[in-house]
């Protein structure tokens, strides 16, 4: 059998440099991201194809995305060293993304690929720093992005029971604009929310989410998508006890499952229908589904599937009180199980021939189960309590990480909140360092007049104010030197307005900056020496260029632009 990593066996799949545009890359990821769950080792190699495609490119960002894809498909595949290599690949970016953007990109994506990896501890940190610096600058940061983060985040806490801080973050992540569009995740982050509320016991909630993400999955035009929807709401009613419904969800599902062409998920569709309708007292119905599951499922290689498929066929016999061709099919499920390393349904199993092999009279037989499902009980104990001493320093890990996340965050506003004042400060300064220079000029220019008509001793002491004047004048600029001038001190706030509008003149910037100030129009033409009306005519100016129709105020506009630097990054 070739590995589907090997030169000879991979396809000739490229990526051209046009697909990476902006407007294209949303759909080319949710695309693949299909992909690799209809069929894993082709999603598998396209995703790889993308990600050296991204690298000779130098994309960065598009890079990691497709790593983390890469770690997603190898573990649906069992390639562990293929996920381990990949995860290494994502930690050599770790130098290369020092911006806020693609630093949050980073952690999300090493945070959610170490989950996969079960490598959960230092995913959280990864994560929640991922979060912290989103909350700091999110306008920089994709929506698409900061959703992934806080899904991740939901699905540790659900990992390690906390329902209500994993309903927290995936609510969250349900209210970024991106989530309020069909899709790739949004529907199945309303299932998760859906079923999170149906093991919680509020139907209503649950309901309410299921329909939505139906909603949302007709929207995406998939059959595909619509199936998926319809079994994790199948899953949701048969927790909340409404079998009959489940069953008319599973039955849907199957039919877009074979409009899709997806036979793995029909296969599995068909075991949740055969499920449900054996405990809903119909085994002879529940078996002819499980019997076409069988059929598609056979030859596949997936050990795991088909024991809990011919589990289910046997227990449909043996509620139909066929015994002998309900041993032979849990014995098969049983083999299948064991070679699966399978221990719960091992011990699901044992039970179930052991209580068989007692109505048939085979003590000696029902005996030998017994003991072999007390052994695969105590090492299910044994695991269970590991695996909770594991939950609980999960649990630790990750409200340390949420205290020290949340101190970073309060210290990033703390700076904000000084260098504003510092700012404020320092603006004032250079505020009266332009007026200081403005009434030397404007004194000057007083004096050169009076000078022109001046005759003898006064002449000369006109001259002597002028070179004095002068000297302050050149001390005022050797000054502006040292000191923040206005337009400096307000950089990122010009910047912003060019970005703006471009064709704004110097001195309607000055204007602008001293609006920022809170001045208005009478003491910015103090300053500036100019008449309020001229004052008013460049602010109509300034108004015109930027497209304000009369409704928005100038001040609040200029304001709310400022705000919106200061997240920035510098």
């Amino acid at each position: 059998m070739k590995d589907i990593n090997s030169r000879e066996s991979r396809p000739e799949i490229d990526f051209r440099p046009v697909d990476f545009s902006p407007a294209r890359l949303p759909a080319l990821l949710d695309e693949l991201n299909r992909q690799i769950y209809r069929d894993p080792k082709n999603g598998l190699l396209r995703a790889q194809a993308l990600k050296r495609a991204a690298r000779a490119s130098g994309h960065i960002a598009l890079s990691l995305q497709a790593l983390g894809l890469c770690v997603e498909a190898a573990h649906i595949v069992h390639n562990t060293a293929l996920m381990q290599e990949c995860i290494e690949e994502i930690r050599s970016f770790a130098d290369n993304v020092p911006e806020t953007p693609q630093r949050c990109l980073y952690d999300t994506i090493l945070g959610t690929s170490l989950a996969v990896t079960g490598q959960l501890t230092e995913a959280a940190g990864h994560l929640h720093n991922a979060v912290r610096l989103a909350e700091l600058d999110g306008g920089a940061i994709s929506p698409r992005i900061r959703g992934q983060t806080l899904i991740c985040l939901g699905m540790l806490y659900k990992h390690i029971g906390s329902y209500s801080k994993a309903l927290e973050f995936w609510l969250r992540a349900n209210r970024i604009a991106e989530y309020e569009r069909p899709s790739g995740q949004s529907v199945p982050l309303l299932c998760n929310i859906g079923g999170l509320y149906a093991m919680q016991g509020d139907g209503a909630q649950a309901k309410a989410y299921f329909d939505c993400a139906l909603e949302r999955a007709q929207r995406q035009d998939s059959d595909f998508a619509r199936a998926n929807a319809l079994i994790h709401a199948g899953e949701g009613l048969v927790v909340l006890g409404e079998i009959e419904s489940a069953t008319e969800h599973y039955r849907q599902a199957i039919v877009l499952y074979r409009n899709s062409g997806a036979r793995r998920e029909r296969a599995l569709a068909l075991r949740h229908l055969g499920t449900a309708l054996r405990k809903a007292g119909q085994p002879q119905e529940a078996l002819e589904h499980l019997q076409e599951s069988l059929s598609i499922l056979s030859g596949r290689g997936e050990p795991g599937l088909l024991s809990s498929v011919l589990h289910e066929i046997g227990a449909c016999h043996s509620a139909m009180q066929r015994m002998p061709q309900s041993l032979r099919f849990l014995r098969r499920a049983l083999q299948l199980a064991i070679e699966d390393q399978d221990l719960a349904e091992q011990s699901d199993l044992h039970k179930r021939l052991a209580e068989l092999y007692e109505q048939q009279g085979k003590l000696q037989d029902a005996l030998r189960q017994r003991k072999q499902f007390e052994h695969c009980r105590e090492t299910l104990l044994n695991l269970e309590q590991q695996r909770e001493f594991a939950r609980i320093e999960l649990r630790d890990n990750l409200e340390r990480a949420e205290r020290t996340s949340r101190q970073l965050l309060r210290r990033s506003e703390a700076a904000e909140l000084r260098l504003a004042e510092k700012t404020e400060a320092a603006g004032t300064l250079a505020l009266r360092l332009v007026q200081r220079e403005q009434a030397l000029r404007h004194l000057r220019q007083q004096i050169s007049e009076y000078g022109r008509n001046a005759r003898g001793p006064g002449r000369d002491l006109v001259a002597r104010l002028l070179a004095a004047i002068d000297s302050l004048l050149k001390q005022e600029q050797q000054e502006k030197g040292t000191e923040l001038k206005l337009e400096t001190l307000f950089g990122r706030f010009v910047a912003a307005l060019r970005r703006r509008e471009s064709q704004l003149s110097a001195a309607e910037i000055r204007i602008c900056i001293l609006l920022r100030l809170h001045l208005a129009s009478k003491e910015i033409a103090d300053i500036l020496f100019k008449s309020e009306a001229t004052i008013r005519t460049q602010r109509r100016d300034i108004r015109r260029k930027l497209g304000l129709n009369r409704a928005v105020n100038l001040e609040s506009f200029l304001a709310s632009l400022d705000d919106e630097t200061a997240k920035s990054v510098p």
